[in-house]
This record gives structure tokens, sequence and C-alpha cells, in this order.
């Protein structure tokens, strides 16, 4: 009854205005539906655009389908038993795989729109949307809401085609072209499209790991691990005091009663020094592992925080380098086995999920898109250590390769070596060599070394076991570059050496020709051979028009002014100086101006920098120095390109020219 329900519910709210619904005699109603092909797949997906068309944060039959799916595997205050948990079979409530699919539309289209939300997509909305998305994620509606639309997209991908699946969740992402290799195009502006893709792969890792209420077995379990999870990551490495962590966790589980207990079992409280003072609580270290920076309902700070405070911790327990250090991965496979839901990961064993992949990792090495690797590859991780052996076929399998002259690097597992040998994603670089790691530890039957040398350029094995090996490597190829670089400087060295050497060899003999044929009677210098005569200064020109100074009246630029100049003493002779200067040493009584001003000569000092123009090339510069000084506000003297310039070559100051 509910899942007929859920469907005339959403059948009424997919269509279009313009499209009559038209019921059949089955209990459930056709949907409105166009063929999509995303990732080589073509499927049927509902035809809706989130964004676009009008939607409600709520959807109160989807709740109501959770909490029967989810109750009839568990009980009140104890587990139930497997007979019973057995006998219900979810594909008997369902007539196919599309039903499986459609059951979770309106639940896929809320959490797209939240993402969107994130992103700023929303923000012509302003406010009211911003706190409706807050009461959907953050306060007390959180476990009737959100977490309901997350177990009915995951009871999707349990029950539905896997690659339909794919296509529906990429569709409704509206990443289509992004997917198909394109990554531009399914929404106005890059910037978008990035932190759409980012909001993607987030929930794709949430979905993967969020397994609380896929695994619960009573009311009581479900609440421990929901104060458990909140309790951890309202804490995490901070030191907060009690009035922090209320704030922080959802009122309904605050305000249970034995909220206290729980917070003692999983944090420490430090009292006050003083009476000015709060107590605070920190983590215990046992549950530092429990901690998942991709957890549900944490702001991006949050999550920031919470992951290079991870990262740090492993540095300094397994004394790592910081390049070394990951976020591990839950390993969720073996608490599914024993649920309806042990097929959780079948998305990763399709060629869809892996083309998607691989495009995103390609756009972001040709876009330089680093803020979406660590998600892409902590997905990447998370499917590997989950399905191992059925993510291989899409981790080292080579998607179309069309270009025979480029066939390197053409699947995941290529691309991610790729990434190793570039300085830029040393961020990553430790997460991907222990997803190399994990691959030869628990798949010792797969051939690493042989796909990267078939896939890959040079592939050197040394780089996938640690970062120290890949940094003396890399010190090795400086050392080897810096010895090529100074045998070239050496050899450029020379070769001037040598050419130096032979211009002095000839000047020298020039100079000493020239001096035997000088000593010769009655020879000018007209006479002289060309071949003799050595290097000599050459003549001024026009700083201006720079042509010879002979085109024209040539004058030199120069600086006039009235200084204290020679007083004609020997400086060589102390008494001369001391009787020179003898009237300093005399009261002011004593002296006269006149007596002073004898001693003081001051004369026109002239001062020339050497460049010079043509007298027409000065004149017409001082014109236009006149007209740029008019339209300026610069400080500049205030007879500029009147009676002063500035050398252009020196920039010397000039107020005069000496012809």
């Amino acid at each position: 009854v509910i899942v007929s329900k859920g469907f005339e519910l959403l059948s009424a709210s997919r269509r279009l205005a313009s499209h009559r619904p038209n019921y059949e005699e089955s209990p459930i109603p056709k949907l409105s539906a166009i063929k999509e092909k995303v990732c080589n797949h073509i499927t049927e997906v509902v035809r809706f655009q989130v964004g676009i068309d009008s939607q409600s944060f709520l959807n109160p039959t989807a709740y109501l389908l959770k909490s029967v799916l989810q109750w009839s595997q568990c009980g009140r205050y104890e587990a139930v038993s497997k007979e019973i948990t057995n006998y219900v079979d979810f594909h008997k409530f369902l007539d196919d795989e599309v039903q499986g699919l459609y059951i979770s539309e309106a639940s896929l289209s809320t959490l797209v729109l939240i993402g969107q939300i994130n992103v700023g997509f929303w923000v012509r909305n302003g406010s009211p949307i911003i706190l409706q998305k807050r009461m959907y994620t953050k306060y007390n509606m959180r476990e009737l809401t959100y977490m309901s639309d997350i177990f009915n997209v995951q009871f999707s991908m349990c029950m539905a085609d896997p690659d339909d699946f794919m296509v529906t969740f990429l569709t409704r992402w509206g990443l289509k072209s992004w997917s198909n290799g394109t990554p531009m195009g399914d929404y106005p502006d890059n910037e978008t499209t990035v932190g759409i893709v980012n909001e993607c792969l987030l929930l794709f890792i949430q979905l993967l790991t969020e397994i609380k209420t896929l695994i619960v077995v009573s009311s009581i379990d479900n609440f421990e691990r929901t104060l458990k999870s909140e309790i951890i990551h309202a804490v995490a490495f901070s030191r907060c005091t009690y009035a922090q962590i209320m704030d922080t966790i959802p009122d309904h589980i605050t305000k249970h009663s034995i909220f206290d207990k729980y917070l003692e079992e999983y944090a420490d409280f430090t009292p006050p020094v003083s009476g000015a003072e709060t107590g605070t609580f920190h983590l215990k270290e046992k549950y530092i592992e429990d901690l998942d920076p991709y957890y549900l309902g944490l702001s991006s700070s949050k999550r920031y925080e919470i992951e290079k405070c991870i990262r740090n911790h492993m540095s300094v327990k397994e004394n790592r380098d910081f390049v070394d250090t990951f976020i591990p991965v839950k390993q969720v496979c073996n608490v599914l086995k024993e649920t309806a839901y042990f097929n959780l990961y079948s998305i990763s064993s399709t060629n869809t999920f892996g083309i998607f992949l691989k495009s995103t990792l390609e756009h972001i090495k040709k876009c330089q898109y680093d803020g979406l690797l660590p998600r892409v590859i902590h997905l990447i991780h998370l499917c590997v250590v989950n399905n191992l052996n059925d993510f291989m076929k899409v981790f080292w399998h080579e998607y179309e390769i069309i270009d025979t002259e480029f066939y390197h690097f053409h699947s995941i597992g290529s691309i991610l070596y790729a990434l190793l040998l570039d300085d830029n994603y040393s961020n990553v670089q430790g997460k991907i060599r222990e997803i190399f790691r994990v691959l030869s530890e628990r798949a010792p039957h797969i051939n690493i070394n042989g796909y990267l040398s078939e896939q890959a350029v040079s592939f050197n094995p040394e780089l996938l076991k640690s970062s120290k090996a890949s940094q003396l490597n890399k010190e090795e190829e400086h050392e080897r570059k810096k010895k090529q670089a100074q045998a070239r400087r050496d050899k450029i060295l020379r070769k001037f050496s040598k050419q130096q050497m032979k211009f002095i060899e000839k000047n020298v003999a020039a100079n000493a020709a020239l001096k035997d044929v000088s000593k010769s009677e009655h020879m000018t210098d007209e006479d002289v051979p060309p071949e003799f005569v050595g290097w000599s200064y050459p003549e001024d020109y026009c700083v201006f028009c720079k042509t010879d100074m002979d085109a024209d009246p040539f004058v030199y630029f120069s600086f006039q002014e009235n200084n204290i100049c020679d007083f004609g003493i020997d400086m060589s002779d102390p008494s001369s100086v001391i009787n020179e200067f003898s009237w300093i040493l005399k009261s002011t009584s004593e002296l006269t101006p006149k007596n002073k001003m004898e001693n003081i000569h001051e004369r026109p000092v002239l001062r020339v920098c050497g460049h010079g123009s043509h007298i027409k090339c000065l004149g017409n510069h001082m014109k236009s120095a006149v007209k740029v000084h008019s339209q300026t506000t610069k400080n500049i003297p205030s007879s500029y390109g009147f009676g002063l310039i500035f050398c252009p070559v020196c920039n010397s100051l000039m107020n005069s020219y000496l012809p």
C-alpha cells in the first residue's frame, strides 16, 4: 500500500503541467520518463530537473516507507530472530528493478537540492531556503528526514540495476556532460560545476559508508550508535565545553536522560583551573579511529579540521611523513554480508561508474581541479577495500582509446600512478600508495607491475612503495641535471676564454705593428693601414633619435648650480689646513661677515652626465613633457618641461645644456 501510494504521489509531482495523468489498471501509475545516455549506458529516467521543476523538502511517504523497511529487520528492544528477517524479501514488494530505482526518486532529488544549496546555486532565494536546509540536515528533523532519504537511496542502490541507478544518479545531479568527458555545459560556470561535482562525490561516499540504518538490530542499538557518532564528531580533536557540545548536537539527543552518561564514556573531562574558567571535554584516544571527516551533517570547515587532525595523528603515531598519511576508510562489506543490503557496492563493478571516475580524474588533471582529488581518491579507496574483486575489472579497464599515438594512462589505475609522478598532487600521494599496497596485499594474484608497465610510460615500481624512494629518485635526477648544467657552463666558459685569448693576441699584434709604423718619418694618421687600428671609444649619438651627433647641432645635458668651490688648500700639509680654518676656532664676536666670506667661495658649478642629443630633438622632447606634466598628478618638479628635465638614459636632473 505504501509503495502504491508513494508512486501515485510521485507521478503527480513529476508529470509536466501539459501532460495529463493517464492511470492504467495497474495500481502503480506509469511515470513520464525520457531516455538518457550517460557513460555509454542508455536507460529511462523520470522526466524531472532538480533546480528547475518545483519540489519539496519533505516527502512523508518516503519516510513512512523507510520506517517499514527498516523496522522489518530489527526489533524494539532486542534483535529479532534470523527466521523472521530471512522471511522478509524486499523484492516481493517490487514488480521489477525499475520500481526499485524509482522508489527513491523523491529522496534523491531532495539530496541533490541540498548539494545545490551548499554550493550557492540557490543563493538568490536568500535565508529562507538556507533555514529549511538547516532544519532538514542539522536539527531534530534530521533523523526523520535526512537519514530517511539516505536510506531510501541506499535501498535503490541494492534493489535496482546498478547501471540504471548510475545514469539516474548522475542525471539528477545534472552532470551528463561531465560524465561523458566534457567538463562544461552542465551549469552556468565552471566554479558551480566543480562545486556540484564535489557535493556529488561527497554523497557517493556517504551512501557507501553511512550504514547505521542498514545494520541496526533494535531501537536501543540505533540510539546508541547515534549517540556515539554525534558525540565523537562533536568533540573530535578539539577541547569543547559542555555548552559547545550541546549547541552542536540536536536537541532530541542532548535532552535524553542518558546523554551525560555516554558523554563521559566517549570523552574525558578536564576540570577548570580557576573559578573564572569552565571545564572542557576531549575525545578519548581509543575512539579517534572512529572519526570520519565525511560524516553526515558536518560543515566544510569541520571536515577539513578533522581530516587534518587525523593525518597529523597518524603522522605522530606511526612516525610517518605527512605526505605519506591518509584518511583510513571503513570496511563495511563484512558487516553488510548478513543483511539484505549485501550488494550495496554493486555499482562499483559497472563500467558506468568506472567511466565517471576516469572522466573526473582526467578533468582534474587537465583543468587543475585539485580540490576534487581527495574525495575521488577516497571513493576509489572505499571500492578497493570493500569490493576488491569486482572493482578490479573497472580499475584496470582502459576506456576510450581513440588516438593510438597516446595510448597510455587510460585506466583508473594508470592515472593514479601518473599522479604519483607530479609533485603538485603530493597531498593525496600517500593515499594512492595505500591503495596499491592494499591491492598487492589482498590480491597478490593481480600483477600490478604488469598492468602499469603496459598502461604507463617509464614505469618505476619504487614510486608505489614510499615517498622516500621517490624523493631519492627525484634528488638523483636533480643531481644529474645539475651536473649537466655545470658541464654546459664549463664548455661555454672555455669557448669564451678561447675567444678572449684570440682577441687579445690580435690586438697586441696590431698595437705592436702600429708603434713600429708610427716611428717611421713623415707618416700621418691617414697613412696608417686599417688593420693596424685597434678599438676606439664610440662616438656620441642622440639619445632620442639614435642618429650620429653630426646630423644636427648637438648639445650635452648639464646641471648648473652655485656651490662651494675648491679653497686652494694643500690637504697634504696639516699646518696649512689648520691655518686656513683657524677662523672657525675664533669667537663669534671676533668675526665679521666679511671675514667669514673671505674663506667661503661660491662659484657656478656645471655637472655633465655625458649624454646628449640634437638641439631640435631636445626641444620636441621638452614640448611633449610640458603636455604630459599638465595632465598628471604625480609629484614632479613644478618647472618640469620648461627648465628642468631628466636625462632619458641615466635619469639625471638637468637644467641647462652644453654645446
